[in-house]
C-alpha cells in the first residue's frame, strides 16, 4: 500500500468550530456521490448540516439540502444528528444513512446518554428526495417510540448508531451501536471515573418494501475491570464465510491495566449472537498499543477487509495520543491484523499539537481508480466552540496494490 496524495477537502467556514465531511456513493454502480457536512459547536453537538450531490465522481457538486439539527422543544433542545456514512442497499437504489435523536435538557452530549434513541431516512432518487424519515423500531408488540428496543427505554438509557453500517452479502443491514446500560438502581450505569460508559451491540435491517424492519442483537460488554468506559464504538466487517469481525475501542480497565487496546468479537449467526470478547492483536500474536478512539473496517472491491485506526508505540493516556492513524490489512483466516502490512496514512508533524487527533473520518472506495479515499478532520485538539481551532477536513488517497 502507498499514499498517494493528501490535500484539505472542507476548510472551516468558521475557525471556532470543527467540520466533519462524509462521501458515500449513491447508487448501487455508477458516479453518482453524496457528501454530507455539518459542524461541531461543542463537545460532541453538532449542526448546520449541508447535503450536497455530484454526478461526476466528486468532480462539482451541487447543495442539495441544508437543516439545523437542533429545536428548542419542551424540557431542552431536540437534537437530530447524521454522523455515519450513507450505504447503498445491495441491488437496489434505496440509499440509507442512520441517525440519532433526543430532547437534551441541557444540550450536553451527556444528556444523550439517556435520551437519544435511533431513527432512519431513505432515499430512492440518489439524494434527491427522502421517502423515509423516521425512529427505527425494533418489529414486535411490545416496541413502540418510548420502549424502541430490547432493554432500552427513553429517559432510562440510548442506543446510538455508533459507526458506519454495512450491508451483508445476503442483502441486510447492520449497525453497529453504543447502548447504555441501566445499573441495579434502574438508572444509567456509570462507573466512578468514567466519562461515559457503553456496550456494543448490532441493529439489523431487513428490507421490507421501501422501509427496514428491525432487529436488535445480544450486547457485546467489557466491565469496568477490564475497560473503565465499556465497549465503545464497534465496526464491522462480513468475512469469508459469512462471519461478522466487530473491532472496539476501550479504555484501560480498573484492574487490568495493559495500556490500551483494542477488542474484537465475532459472530457466526449474521450478527445476533457474538463471542466473549478479546484483545485485538497482530495475527502473529503479538500486541499493540491503541488509544480510547474510533476505528474503522472497510471491504474493498479486491477482497480484502481493511482496518483504519491510531498505533502507537508507548501505553496510552486515555484517548491520547491520536496519531499516528494506519491502515493495514486483516486477514482473512484469524481476523486479526498484519503488521507487515501498516502503512502510516498521517502522524503528528513538527509544527502539530501533542493534542493532535486523527481519529475523525470516513472512507469509500473510488469506482474509477479502486484507491481508498478517506476524508478526515485534521484536528488540533482545541475544544470546539470556544476560542479558534485548527480542524478542517483533509482527503487522502491511498492505493491498496
Amino acid at each position: 500500500m502507498k499514499l498517494i496524495s493528501q490535500g484539505v477537502s472542507y476548510q472551516q467556514p468558521n475557525p471556532n468550530y470543527a467540520v466533519y465531511e462524509s462521501v458515500s456513493y449513491a447508487r448501487s454502480d455508477g458516479v453518482d456521490m453524496i457528501r454530507t457536512r455539518y459542524d461541531e459547536l461543542k463537545d460532541d453537538i453538532y449542526d448546520n448540516y449541508r447535503i450536497g450531490l455530484s454526478a461526476d465522481n466528486g468532480q462539482t457538486w451541487t447543495d442539495a439540502h441544508e437543516w439545523s439539527a437542533g429545536q428548542k422543544v419542551s424540557g431542552g433542545t431536540l437534537r437530530r444528528l447524521f454522523l455515519q456514512n450513507f450505504i447503498v442497499g445491495p441491488a437496489s437504489d434505496r440509499l440509507l444513512i442512520m441517525g440519532m435523536e433526543g430532547v437534551l435538557g441541557s444540550d450536553s452530549s451527556l444528556d444523550g446518554m439517556t435520551q437519544y434513541y435511533p431513527i432512519y431516512k431513505i432515499s430512492e432518487d440518489g439524494g434527491s428526495n427522502w421517502s423515509v424519515d423516521e425512529q427505527a423500531i425494533q418489529q414486535g408488540e411490545e416496541f413502540n417510540r418510548a420502549h424502541p428496543l430490547r432493554d432500552v427505554c427513553v429517559g432510562k438509557n440510548a442506543v446510538m448508531p455508533a459507526n458506519a453500517p454495512i450491508a451483508t452479502a445476503d442483502g441486510r443491514i447492520l449497525v453497529p451501536c453504543n447502548v447504555t446500560k441501566l445499573g441495579a438502581d434502574g438508572h444509567y450505569f456509570r462507573p466512578e471515573g468514567a466519562f461515559t460508559f457503553t456496550v456494543g451491540a448490532v441493529m439489523i435491517g431487513a428490507w421490507r418494501g421501501n422501509r427496514l424492519v428491525w432487529d436488535f442483537s445480544e450486547w457485546v460488554e467489557l466491565p469496568p475491570q477490564k475497560s473503565l468506559r465499556g465497549a465503545i464504538e464497534p465496526t464491522l466487517a462480513e468475512m469469508p464465510g459469512g462471519r461478522i469481525l466487530m473491532v472496539l475501542r476501550a479504555n484501560d480497565g480498573t484492574v487490568e491495566k495493559t495500556g490500551g487496546r483494542k477488542w474484537f468479537s465475532m459472530s457466526e449467526d449474521g450478527g445476533m449472537t457474538w463471542s466473549p470478547p478479546a484483545r485485538w492483536t497482530y495475527s502473529d500474536g503479538s500486541s499493540f498499543y491503541s488509544p480510547s478512539s474510533i476505528s474503522i473496517l472497510f471491504k474493498h472491491s479486491d477482497g480484502n477487509t481493511y482496518w483504519f485506526g491510531n498505533v502507537c508505540d508507548e501505553p496510552p493516556r486515555g484517548n491520547l495520543p491520536r496519531y499516528p492513524l494506519v491502515v493495514g490489512r486483516v486477514n482473512t483466516a484469524s481476523l486479526l491484523l498484519e503488521q507487515k502490512s501498516l502503512l502510516v496514512v498521517d502522524t503528528k508533524k513538527e509544527d502539530d499539537t501533542d493534542s493532535l487527533q486523527l481519529s475523525n473520518f470516513a472512507i469509500y472506495e473510488d469506482r474509477i481508480t479502486n484507491e481508498l479515499v478517506l476524508h478526515m478532520t485534521r484536528w488540533d485538539g482545541r475544544p470546539s466552540g470556544g476560542e479558534p481551532t485548527d480542524a478542517s477536513v483533509h482527503v487522502y488517497r491511498i492505493d491498496v496494490t
